[in-house]
């Protein structure tokens, strides 16, 4: 499932650079919202299914990814139950620092990285509640 996953990540961020920004994307829609981002790379999105038990212990949900200073990963996602909180942890190995955001079914946020590393990305069930669903994850 991984490997799979993998793959498809790869194969959107190869496609991604095959055409022009311009061309193929609303101007802002999938830019990062930095102020003079207009000429960045349209961002990466992944679906993740996640299926994080009731012990409130993080669970990784992605492969390990690098992400440049100054840059944000961001999360929208439906679950079960649709009232289970998830804390999505973002853990840079060059540091040993973790940042965090709790979310409900349906929203949207993110965490931003404060310097060049790889990351990886964990989540855990705030309400100890088994939760199944799946995430987009986009950097």
């Amino acid at each position: 499932m991984k490997r799979t996953v993998v793959s498809i990540l790869a194969l959107a961020m190869c496609l991604s650079l095959l055409t022009p920004i311009g061309t193929a994307y609303a101007k802002g829609s999938l830019i990062a919202n930095n102020p003079g981002a207009e000429d960045a790379a349209p961002r990466a999105i992944v679906y993740e299914t996640i299926d994080i038990p009731a012990d409130g212990e993080f669970y990784k949900i992605t492969d390990d990814f690098e992400m440049p200073a100054k840059s944000r990963v961001g999360f929208q996602g439906t679950w079960s139950p649709s009232y289970a909180r998830v804390e999505f942890k973002l853990y840079a190995h060059s540091t040993g620092n973790g940042a965090y955001v709790i979310l409900s079914s349906g929203r949207e946020g993110g965490l931003n990285a404060t310097a060049a590393s790889v990351y990886s990305l964990y989540a855990r069930s705030v309400d100890n509640v088994a939760i199944v669903g799946s995430v987009n994850i986009s950097n």
